[in-house]
């Protein structure tokens, strides 16, 4: 059963990553459930909708003019995002978007305006700010506890890009134009932001040597 107070959401985007955001959530939390999921083919996900009691459709549209549905999570290709935020903000649903974000500045920015304009909640799923090791290391800084920050270093390492297809949709230049910063390594960039600031100089070097996708595997980055 759902509270007066629950939020009422749409997953758009049921694959993999969608899957695990309806995990972490659907009947663990009291603030939010997952009602309706957007995929391109409802016939294959008929299980999933079964599993966790959601309504099936093909078209994004449906969810923003459903009033039962008070919030969309967006865990679709990277260069969908700003779009279907700014729809979101038209239809004024709140919106929980994956990163990255957007894939450019400008786009950015329109997506956040637009947001704004409709007075709704945004937010990006950074969700490695909220680990317990981070958290506490933020609070022992801000406490002064080892001293001033001063310089920061950080490496972000795994298999997935090894394991992605070539016909997946992050296998290319279009959706992951950012090699491996693009999907993975935002978390240390955002980790470096939120605790340093914003960069004002950046220098870096990107290139694929081993992955027979068309994605960087390898990038390298020095902020000041």
């Amino acid at each position: 059963m759902m509270g007066a107070d629950m939020l009422r959401a749409a997953i758009c985007g049921a694959g993999h990553w969608g899957t695990r955001l309806i995990e972490s959530v659907q009947g663990r939390s009291a603030k939010i459930r997952f009602v309706a999921a957007v995929t391109r083919d409802p016939a294959a996900l008929e299980p999933l909708g079964k599993r966790f009691g959601l309504a099936l459709s093909a078209r994004y549209a449906d969810v923003l003019a459903d009033p039962a549905i008070d919030a969309v999570v967006l865990a679709t290709p990277h260069s969908h995002h700003a779009a279907e935020i700014a729809a979101a903000a038209q239809a004024r649903k709140h919106v929980f978007v994956e990163k990255p974000f957007t894939l450019t500045r400008a786009s950015a920015e329109s997506a956040i305006e637009a947001c704004r304009a409709a007075a709704i909640t945004l937010a990006v799923g950074f969700n490695r700010r909220y680990a317990p090791a981070y958290a506490d290391m933020e609070r022992r800084i801000a406490a002064g506890e080892i001293g001033a920050l001063r310089h920061l270093e950080g490496n972000f390492s795994g298999p997935p890009s090894y394991q992605t297809e070539p016909g997946n949709w992050r296998s290319n230049q279009v959706e992951s134009p950012g090699g491996s910063m693009t999907a993975r390594g935002c978390h240390v960039l955002d980790a470096m932001v939120h605790l340093a600031g914003l960069a004002t100089e950046v220098v870096a070097v990107s290139e694929r040597q081993q992955l027979r996708i068309d994605v960087d595997d390898t990038t390298s980055c020095l902020l000041r």
